[in-house]
């Protein structure tokens, strides 16, 4: 008793103990060399947003942003009115991770660390980022055709009504190629050093820049977020077309200083703006595509800083890619957040695709049974935008750019084309296309060179545009399964050939040059055009003459490419029914045990076979049987007995029968209802446990194909 009134003491003050948050040694570290240390505080509040999946996508990207900041005013002001700061002004809200950076001295941060609406501390810690290489020039635009995104410009998807975003060094939104296609307004240019380097004054001229989007040269003379974005969106006013996705929008937000430094507070602001970039929940200006050519600074360390950034951005329906990183060619060389397994990492190949020696490598730090990259893209030798010298050169190129960094912004240019084919199709749903469709290169199969393989826009967009059903196997339409059919038989499904996307698909032919025993009926699909959100049917028939197994590929050519079905079948002859041995017909028994006996029929394919009793006890009240019902199987003589009441019972006793009839069944499983024997071939099987009556019985013979076959049906009556 006195241990249970502690126990329950103890549950009633424990919400009122609070433990201190730790305070991290780096922290410590950055203190001891200095008065002041710039840190991220986490605080224990958690908007409530299980309920969102359910809505509609902008009322879903309204009612999550509500709710974050909601919360995260509520816990920054409680913590204000607690722990007085004195640059409490400067304070920046991280409002979506429910988070707080600042910059604090010794005892400040020891008054942080014990509040208790203080779940974390971290240091806001510096990236560098990774220089940019140059090569040997080489073939212009070469990289874009890899990619399979002129294809889909056929069709008339260029990205239009999709908006792309970039966090990087910035963008030279003066160069021709990229100027008309910046959304423009306030809401499309993000820089969070703007204001603290215009009170400096020691910042770069960029960095000061809070009005609209500027880049600027790294030592390897490139203007690396340039780049990433032409990649992304670049037109051809140099007569070459450079951006997988030309008619999309870009916004922007720079997360680098002129320096290539960047805090983790600036970059967790970053993904706040791109959440609410006019600060109205109410306006839908998030963009539809995030790319990511940054990674922290350590290899083969799964650095979880980013992750809830990245998840909640997700979460709004937002399509992130992140470049794989350049440390390869050794394996376990990933970096984050790519390796965070959200969003797609893409490595890099070059232009006979193979991988690059400097593309990262998994397995990822985050998880030793995940692959990574996930895909791979052209990023050797690339043509990019150059930086125009405060316009000077507007059509500035650079050829021969190389790195991850370049190979990202691809793939996030494919999906900004397949969010314009497909604008109802969730973030899950493109990655996986795109997944599902990618070119297998290196060794079958993932791997952790290449991951899935190559994006390839086109097959992806098959993949999603065009639907393929069949009343034979409706959950795999990419197969047909027609299973065991005797030869001189045939059986039929009804292929349903769906258009899914915006454009009109044009069906050229279905099943051409297909071999028997395979053969194409009722085609209303070839010749004809199909308007979007409509379909065509055909009939696929398979009619063997002789035994074995088959396959064949069946092609259906469209206008967006060819789609395979494949398609298998066995002829197979069924065995020959078995030969009943007792009881005789019309027999009458005494007891409550019967021994049946047989000799199963043989197959004549020279498959296996399995043989099976079926028992009913004949209905005497009313005219008709119940149908069996099977209870139990036993390998060599199978048993499979339906113990019934009579049509006419109430539903109590028919119950009360249906109970009987499984216990039976069990026990005769467990051994006391007698068992198999294999005598020159003869079957035998004991029930036990029968009520007096009449009932009929036969043996059913089945090969390893499916195919059966019954024997006679005898009577036997038992007293």
């Amino acid at each position: 008793m006195r241990l249970l009134s502690f126990c329950l003491l103890w549950i009633t003050i424990l919400p009122f103990l609070a433990t201190a948050a730790e305070i991290p040694a780096n922290v410590q570290q950055e203190l001891a060399s200095r008065q002041e240390v710039a840190i991220i505080v986490k605080l224990k509040g958690q908007a409530e947003l299980s309920t969102l999946g359910v809505m509609p996508l902008q009322e879903r990207r309204r009612t999550m942003v509500r709710r974050l900041k909601d919360v995260a005013t509520v816990d920054r002001s409680r913590l204000l009115s607690k722990v007085p700061l004195k640059k409490s002004a400067q304070v920046k809200s991280l409002w979506h991770i429910n988070s707080l950076a600042m910059t604090v001295d010794s005892d400040e941060l020891t008054a942080l660390a014990a509040d208790p609406d203080v779940e974390e501390i971290r240091l806001d810690a510096v990236i560098y980022r990774s220089p940019t290489t140059l090569a040997s020039p080489s073939s212009i635009q070469w990289n874009i055709r890899a990619t399979g995104a002129p294809s889909l410009w056929t069709l008339g998807y260029d990205g239009s009504g999709v908006v792309v975003a970039s966090l990087d060094t910035g963008v030279d939104y003066l160069h021709a190629d990229l100027n008309s296609r910046w959304r423009g307004g306030s809401n499309s240019w993000f820089n969070p050093y703007a204001a603290a380097c215009q009170l400096s004054g020691t910042c770069g001229s960029c960095d000061e820049n809070a009005l609209t989007p500027c880049d600027y040269l790294d030592p390897a003379g490139i203007a690396h977020g340039t780049g990433v974005m032409s990649l992304m969106v670049g037109g051809d006013a140099t007569g070459t077309s450079i951006g997988v996705a030309p008619g999309a929008q870009w916004i922007a937000a720079k997360i680098f200083k002129d320096d290539d430094t960047a805090y983790y507070s600036a970059i967790h602001e970053a993904f706040a703006w791109l959440l609410d970039p006019d600060g109205n929940p109410a306006t839908n200006d998030m963009p539809d595509v995030v790319n990511n050519s940054w990674g922290t600074d350590s290899v083969n360390r799964c650095d979880k800083e980013f992750l809830p950034d990245i998840q909640d951005l997700r979460d709004a329906g937002i399509s992130l890619v992140f470049s794989a990183g350049n440390d390869g060619p050794n394996t376990a060389t990933s970096v984050s957040p790519a390796n965070n397994g959200v969003g797609l990492a893409v490595g890099a190949v070059n232009s006979s695709n193979l991988i690059a020696d400097f593309s990262s490598r998994g397995p990822s730090a985050c998880s030793d049974d995940t692959t990574f990259p996930d895909l791979v893209a052209p990023g050797v030798d690339i043509l990019v935008a150059g930086f125009t010298h405060d316009g000077q050169y507007p059509t500035a190129l650079l050829d021969g750019v190389a790195g991850t960094s370049f190979s990202a912004p691809q793939v996030a240019g494919v999906l900004a084309l397949l969010r314009q084919a497909f604008p109802a199709a969730g973030v899950a749903t493109l990655d996986n296309a795109l997944l599902s469709s990618a070119l297998d290169l290196g060794i079958s199969g993932i791997d952790n060179a290449y991951g899935y393989g190559s994006v390839d826009a086109l097959a992806a967009y098959q993949l999603l545009a065009i639907s393929i059903s069949n009343s034979l196997s409706p959950t795999d339409g990419s197969s047909v399964p027609f299973g065991s059919v005797v030869p001189g038989d045939e059986k039929t499904a009804v292929v349903t050939l769906a258009n899914n996307g915006g454009a009109s698909l044009y069906v050229s032919s279905v099943g051409a040059g297909l071999a028997t025993p395979f053969f194409v009926d009722n085609n209303l699909c070839s010749g004809n055009t199909l308007a979007s959100g409509t379909s065509c049917t055909f009939t696929v028939r398979f009619a063997p003459t002789t035994a074995g197994t088959v396959a064949a590929e069946l092609d259906i050519v469209t206008n967006a490419g060819t789609s395979i079905m494949n398609l298998s079948g066995t002829g197979n002859n069924p065995p020959l029914p078995a030969e009943l041995i007792s009881p005789t017909d019309g027999a009458v028994l005494t007891g409550t045990s019967v021994t049946f006996k047989w000799t199963p029929g043989t197959d004549p394919d020279g498959n296996t076979v399995q043989s099976e009793v079926v028992l009913e006890q004949v209905s005497t009240a009313a005219a008709g049987w119940f149908p069996p019902i099977d209870l139990g199987s036993f390998s060599g003589g199978l048993l499979l007995v339906s113990v019934l009441g009579m049509v006419l019972f109430r539903r109590r006793v028919r119950l009360v029968f249906a109970s009987a009839a499984v216990l039976l069944i069990l026990g005769s499983c467990g051994g006391g209802g007698g068992g198999g024997g294999d005598d020159s071939n003869v079957k035998t099987y004991q029930a036990d446990g029968l009520s007096s009556g009449a009932y009929q019985w036969k043996v059913v013979t089945t090969d390893s194909l499916g195919a059966s076959a019954d024997s006679e049906v005898r009577t036997f009556t038992l007293q």
